[in-house]
């Protein structure tokens, strides 16, 4: 109605509006089409140089440093040693949909990928070829795709400019016949409109004939060395005199030093003074802090076809005979020099993708600048080049070559690694500027390590990213996070079904730890840092008791299984970095998480409507017999960990999968009999956590010898004895001050190492777990006496499980009976369905696990 009232009294009112909508729309879209993409004059290119000189002056290393940065990172802390790491979110995948994400290598990222990248950056470090070597399904492809993908991403940015040379020529003029680059009135040629078609008689149309170069060089390289050296200086000049910190009497000095250099330039002492100068006295006021000209752009020559046509221009000026009274080259690059932008993608331009044994991807590809046809009809004479090789397609970008190892020209891929130029052609090398990144399985690269040809320049020319399994249970269960959501919709998971199946895929592929091994580091490491690694006493019987279970507990950060002397050992930070240098050593082997995916895929196919480790536990014995799960995909290694050839490996508890999958029962009684104790007290574990932060509330002010509040009598009263006793007594601790004194020390520290480490403190329950479960236990045991039945089997057995019938209380049950509804119904309180609680209360009943 609104409307039409308004059509009615002004016309067109809608149409007004609408109008200077579209038209605010169009010009911001006009705009920001020419801010990203735009095209550039040399002038305005080179004033944008001295505008953002980080944004011009960068190599392929540089350009992907700063495509990390620009998608930023989240603070995490580690569940191990609690302290933070970078999280960077190109390996989340945002590009695609999350579908390459990356789960939990984030440690080896940062130190060996990222730390690599932002040394060579710098040229601290010299580039080399980053490959990605490990098992299959560790994310190999995912990291280097991750890589990639946000290479594309970032060139499509306003920050993420990548610019190169295109060569304009005037198409009014019949180029066989006068002058070339000038009018018919004999004035300079200018930028007049699009590309035209040629007639057939031989002319042009009005118009200008654009030349892309083929290899998108960077544009500065069509100056020359010398010039490019002078270009920081010139930046550094410019940002002086415009700095109102820095005084007059030094800006004047720098402007009569720049006339000495203008009148003197090609005198090699006034240059170097002139750079000198200018450098110290930048340095002094702060302005060159994104001021870095690589070494590349200082030594690298311009494409064959860049020098040809330059060198084709400058002829034609000489000869036109015309009174140039400004520099030549200069004139050359203002009349026929346009800079353009780049956007990375497969098979276009920046990235080349390039796999083992493809005959279509590794054939040479031919690369040409745009209607080079018509240039050497303008140019008769110039010699123009087809570039071959997807090298060349990828400069100033990366190329990724998936299997590295299994191509048949390493050592031409060795040489483009080492002297960054490339063959394009017979008897024509050309400078590339590209990051190379591959990745490879184990097998691959061992065979050419093991080569005599290529193990040295792969050792010299290579920087390796050994990637293996995750070791930490929560991270491996990330990944399955999709297939459980999809099989969740019709299936339902019982409590710790995930836990189980990861926890026995993390400990396939860990190594039995040695206590040699911990003392031998420590050694080394107090030598590298010059300062005593001492591990902490006991340190020998803690590792050797160390069974696969506990050790992927530890690993996780979960302590629950351990001793309050054992957890004090393990938060140890050098104990935890001696655990960090020994996890870089393994998980080379283990079960694949491809495995893994069979075993949720034959859990999704059973007729049940719910899934338990129980169901868990039938499939990987089934699977275990037929020999059909491995913990790695290479045969070799398959008969290493089976024990197929070496009967006395059956004594590794670490490699053996048969005695692993004795353990994973053992473990899932383990944490099972804690619920079921709960379930016959009714005490639930966040009463039992009340019980304990109000036991350290007593024994905290009777350290301190302080009183506390009673908020019911509201009067300040010491601290309860009977509470402290009675909690000492059920965790099974000595009785008195020394108890409570140690107990409370070790809270404090737990607080000073949340503040060292800038962390969040960790909750009472989680760094008291095991006090948490001994409580619980001991409630149990003080209980029990009250729970206590006999035929507690044949009840169980006789139980109705059925939701409409177990629920319900009958009056015709015996007590037995009650009591066994009464159980299964608090464990359902847990999570879990009437059918797996009753058969986890079995199992308990007939290993002895729980006194009843």
């Amino acid at each position: 109605m609104g409307v039409k009232a308004e059509e009615s009294g002004n016309g067109s009112g809608l149409e007004k509006v609408l109008d200077r909508f579209m038209g605010r729309v169009s010009s911001r879209q006009v705009d920001g089409f020419r801010a990203s993409f735009g095209e550039w004059t040399w002038q305005d290119y080179l004033a944008d140089v001295f505008q953002r000189p980080s944004v011009h002056l960068r190599t392929a290393f540089q350009l992907m440093r700063d495509a990390i940065a620009y998608f930023g990172f989240e603070e995490q802390n580690d569940r191990l040693t609690g302290k933070t790491f970078r999280h960077y979110r190109i390996f989340d995948d945002p590009f695609m949909n999350h579908e390459n994400r990356v789960i939990g290598q984030d440690l080896l990222l940062n130190s060996k990928l990222v730390d690599y990248v932002e040394a060579a950056a710098r040229e601290s470090q010299i580039e080399r070829g980053i490959f990605v070597i490990g098992p299959p399904g560790t994310g190999k492809s995912n990291v280097v795709k991750n890589v990639i993908n946000c290479l594309k991403q970032y060139t499509n940015t306003k920050e993420g400019i990548v610019a190169t040379v295109a060569f304009l020529f005037d198409a009014r003029v019949n180029l066989r016949k006068g002058p070339f680059g000038f009018t018919n009135d004999g004035l300079p040629a200018h930028y007049v409109g699009p590309v035209q078609k040629k007639h057939d008689e031989g002319k042009y149309d009005e118009g200008v004939h654009t030349v892309v170069c083929a290899k998108r060089d960077h544009p500065l390289l069509l100056l020359p060395k010398q010039d490019r050296q002078d270009l920081v200086s010139a930046i550094q000049l410019h940002r002086l005199l415009v700095k109102d910190e820095v005084p007059e009497r030094v800006k004047s000095r720098l402007v009569g030093l720049d006339v000495v250099y203008a009148q003197r330039k090609t005198d090699v002492r006034v240059r170097e003074l002139w750079a000198r100068r200018i450098g110290s006295v930048a340095k002094k006021f702060g302005v060159f802090p994104d001021l870095f000209m690589p070494r590349k752009l200082l030594i690298q020559e311009p494409c064959t076809n860049c020098k040809n046509v330059m060198r084709a221009l400058h002829i034609m000026y000489t000869k036109s005979g015309l009174d140039v009274n400004e520099d030549m080259f200069s004139l050359i690059l203002r009349n026929h020099v346009e800079v353009r932008r780049v956007q990375f993608a497969n098979d276009v331009a920046g990235i080349a993708e390039v796999k083992a044994k493809d005959p279509n991807t590794q054939t040479r590809e031919v690369l040409s600048g745009d209607s080079e046809e018509r240039l050497l009809d303008m140019f008769p004479d110039l010699k123009w080049r087809q570039y071959l090789g997807a090298v060349v397609k990828a400069n100033r970008g990366a190329i990724y070559y998936n299997e590295v190892f299994l191509l048949d020209s390493l050592l031409s891929l060795f040489g483009l690694i080492q002297d960054q130029r490339e063959t394009v052609a017979p008897g024509i090398q050309e400078d590339c500027d590209a990051m190379v990144i591959g990745d490879s399985n184990v097998p691959p690269y061992q065979r050419a390590s093991d080569n005599t040809l290529l193990s040295r320049p792969l050792m010299e020319r290579s920087h390796r990213i050994m990637m293996g399994y995750l070791t930490q249970r929560s991270h491996e269960e990330g990944i399955y996070k999709n297939i459980v959501a999809r099989i969740g919709k019709t299936k339902r998971f019982e409590p710790h079904t995930h836990e189980m199946i990861t926890l026995f895929a993390v400990a396939t592929r860990l190594n039995k730890p040695s206590d040699a091994q911990y003392k031998s580091n420590s050694l080394l490491m107090s030598r590298v840092f010059e300062k005593e690694f001492a591990l902490p006493a006991d340190t020998d019987k803690f590792v050797r008791k160390l069974d696969p279970m506990k050790k992927a507990r530890l690993l996780d950060g979960d302590l629950s299984p351990f001793s309050a002397n054992e957890q004090a050992l393990a938060r140890n930070e050098i104990f935890v970095t001696m655990l960090r240098r020994e996890y870089e050593d393994e998980a080379m082997d283990g079960m694949s998480p491809r495995h893994v995916q069979d075993f949720y895929g034959r859990l999704s196919n059973t007729t049940r409507s719910t899934i338990s480790a129980f169901d868990f536990f039938e499939i990987l014995r089934d699977m275990l017999d037929k020999r059909t799960v491995t913990p790695s995909d290479a045969p070799e290694q398959e008969r290493q960990v089976f024990g197929i050839e070496h009967p006395t490996r059956d004594k590794d508890v670490y490699k053996n999968p048969d005695i692993l999958y004795g353990f994973i029962q053992m473990e899932f009684a383990r944490v099972t009999q804690g619920e079921v104790e709960i379930a016959l007290t009714s005490y639930s574990r966040e009463s039992v956590v009340l019980w304990l932060k109000k036991y350290f509330e007593h024994a905290i002010a009777y350290v301190q010898n302080r009183q506390l509040f009673n908020p019911i009598t509201h009067a300040h009263e010491p601290p309860n004895e009977s509470v402290m006793a009675d909690t000492e007594r059920l965790l099974d601790m000595p009785v008195g001050k020394g108890t409570r004194e140690a107990l409370v020390q070790q809270y404090g520290s737990e607080s000073i190492e949340a503040q060292k480490c800038k962390r969040v403190q960790r909750p009472l329950e989680e760094v008291f777990a095991r006090e948490v479960t001994v409580l619980q236990r001991g409630l149990y045991k003080q209980k029990k006496e009250y729970v206590r039945f006999s035929n507690l089997k044949d009840a169980l057995n006789s139980l109705n499980t059925e939701e409409a019938d177990w629920s319900q209380k009958r009056e015709s049950d015996s007590p037995e009976m009650k009591k066994c509804r009464d159980l299964v119904y608090e464990m359902t309180k847990i999570g879990y369905s009437p059918n797996v609680a009753r058969r986890i209360v079995l199992m308990h009943h007939e290993k002895k696990t729980i006194d009843l």
